[in-house]
């Protein structure tokens, strides 16, 4: 844990009373944290912004819905929501409403 020292409590305060803003750097010495982010690593993994390019030959498609939830099929009461179950692969559907494109999604 890093505790901070005489010289960053000085400089602290005299950002403080001038009204001016804390260097990101003291985030976390300030507010420590107790856990810490991880990423998943491995060879071939391409990047977010490739895979989001449609680098990877997969390409978002129109939504093919299987059950809709909270309509005149299946009512819930509450009209603020819906829910449905849609077919397809995980990537092009993510791709899809990631786009926020398909009528279906898209406010």
């Amino acid at each position: 844990m890093s505790y901070l020292n005489d010289y960053d409590i000085q400089f602290l305060i005299e950002k403080l009373q001038k009204g001016e803003p804390i260097p990101e750097d003291y985030k976390y010495k300030l507010f420590p944290i107790k856990q810490k982010e991880y990423e998943l690593v491995y060879a071939g993994k391409m990047r977010k912004e490739d895979v989001l390019a449609n680098e990877d030959g997969v390409f978002p498609v129109p939504l093919q819905v299987e059950k809709v939830f909270n309509s005149d099929e299946h009512p819930a009461g509450d009209k603020e929501w819906r829910n449905m179950i849609v077919f397809g692969d995980n990537l092009q559907f993510l791709k899809t409403v990631y786009e926020n494109k398909d009528p279906l999604i898209s406010d």
